[in-house]
């Protein structure tokens, strides 16, 4: 097994963080922090949120010429002054990317996943990392899955009452177009468990999107792609000790390109949400709902005015009410006027609630809108995050908040650079004990990319 080279802020490659900036209007971030390596392409990945000190931390991407592109993994607290901060390269200097963190509800530990490129295989490897609170390495695993397979992590989820480490990650063999879904499961000093492979072996859509636990009973979901031959998409169930308990499959008529699933650990509804297309022109945002058994429940399909593949939808759900929120934002193919968000709940029965959409001057080509969406367990509100070019004002990065009736709470927007590809936003954290918001993106300057963090406060009372 090989080891990483951890480098600590005495000899770090990293520029000083620029200090986080108060906003002296009442809208706005709490607090900006940008982040530098001085390379051209710095950014931030994700971005988690300590349940007992509100401390936050974001991993990131950066790139320097005598390092190569490594991984940094910065503490804040919660007024955004920087704490610490740590590097991760390899003793090869081989390219490093961030995927995701999760941080202990218990202790504080921040446990992150990377996904590193192995030149002499031309492969990839899998790197788990611990950190205690105050930035000190625990431990580093790096896992090399042979020379005939390739595999790139997705999304990890920490489940902190059986005390694992759940991966998602994409699977295929080297050279070949087989993926497959990969479950693993580590404890928490990055000794695996189990793994559990969906797909492959002569599937050639199998591709994972999304990860979701249910506390109550450890129960693991992942959903993506299926590789039936005409698209579809795929949600397996597994207990906690990787014994898989059911696979749905859905026809491409009802559900394809998935990205998101939820559960209710109150009532064991499990949700899916992604987009269909219906030969040869309509096109539908799709949300589908299981049982814990995977007996389908209901499916909703809301039309999509662009009728585009390759959209993103994240699903979401209020365990109190049982209430499904989903925020869809569809790719564009032509610049103008556009819906660049649509936002709708549903009853756990699937009875539409409320419905509203987000138009705006779209002044991109191609690409998807990102998105992120949770729902706020302290507010009873809705968080979306969605980054796009706006014709006038350029790259932006906005954040709109719903109550419990779909009515706006807030919309704000922050401008990331000049008009280009709306690529600036990553991920979105919430603060469990306050509320407060965090969005993790880059930010553009004269053709320099630096990581970017915002901190919100929450939405103000209705």
């Amino acid at each position: 097994m090989r080891s990483l080279l951890v480098l600590g802020m005495g000899i770090a490659l990293v520029a000083p963080v620029a200090p986080a900036v108060a906003e002296q209007a009442a809208a706005g971030p709490r607090w900006v922090a940008t982040q530098d390596a001085f390379g051209r392409s710095d950014s931030a990945r994700a971005v988690a949120v300590s349940g007992q000190t509100g401390d936050v931390y974001v991993l990131g991407s950066m790139e320097r010429a005598t390092a190569g592109r490594f991984v940094s993994l910065t503490a804040y607290n919660r007024d955004g002054s920087r704490l610490w901060a740590r590097n991760y390269v390899t003793p090869q200097r081989e390219t490093a990317f961030p995927v995701d963190m999760v941080v202990s509800p218990d202790d504080g530990t921040v446990f992150a996943v990377l996904s590193v490129d192995d030149p002499d295989s031309f492969l990839a490897d899998t790197v788990l990392v611990a950190y205690d609170r105050r930035g000190r390495l625990l431990w580093e695993r790096r896992f090399d899955f042979g020379a005939d397979t390739n595999v790139r992590p997705v999304e990890m989820v920490l489940d902190p009452g059986r005390g694992q480490l759940l991966l998602l990650s994409d699977g295929s063999p080297f050279g070949g177009e087989d993926h497959f879904f990969l479950t693993s499961a580590f404890d928490l000093s990055g000794t695996p468990r189990w793994s559990a492979r969906y797909g492959g072996r002569g599937e050639q859509d199998n591709r994972p999107a999304d990860l979701a636990l249910n506390p109550s009973t450890g129960a693991v979901y992942v959903t993506g792609s299926a590789g039936t031959g005409l698209g579809g998409a795929a949600t397996v169930a597994y207990d906690p000790a990787g014994r898989r308990l059911w696979a749905a499959v859905e026809p491409a008529g009802r559900l394809e390109d998935v990205s998101s699933v939820a559960v209710n650990s109150r009532t064991g509804a499990i949700y899916v949400a992604g987009h269909t297309q219906n030969f040869p022109d309509r096109s539908f945002f799709a949300t589908v709902a299981y049982d814990s058994t995977g007996a389908r429940l209901w499916s909703r399909q809301e039309p999509d005015r662009l009728n585009e593949l390759g959209t993103e939808s994240v699903v979401a759900v209020d365990e109190v009410s049982g209430e499904v929120v989903v925020g869809s934002t569809p790719a564009t193919s032509t610049s103008g006027r556009a819906v660049a968000l649509l936002t709708r709940a549903y009853s756990a029965s699937g009875r539409p609630l409320w419905r509203t959409t987000l138009d705006r001057p779209i002044g991109q080509f191609g690409p998807d809108i990102p998105l992120e969406l949770a729902f706020d367990p302290v507010t009873r509100t809705t968080q979306v995050a969605v980054n796009f070019v706006d014709e006038a004002n350029g790259d932006l990065i906005e954040l709109v908040s719903y109550g419990l009736d779909g009515e706006l709470l807030r919309d704000e927007w922050y401008v990331t650079g000049p008009a280009a590809f709306p690529d600036d936003l990553s991920d979105l954290a919430l603060d469990p004990r306050t509320g407060d918001v965090y969005l993790a993106g880059t930010v553009t300057t004269d053709d320099d990319r630096d990581g970017l963090v915002l901190a919100y406060p929450p939405p103000p009372a209705t």
